[in-house]
């Protein structure tokens, strides 16, 4: 469950960094 985790990076560039 980490997808979530990236919610707020790829909201920010797009993409899952």
């Amino acid at each position: 469950m980490r997808f979530y985790f990236y919610s707020q990076a790829v909201d920010e560039s797009g993409v899952t960094r």
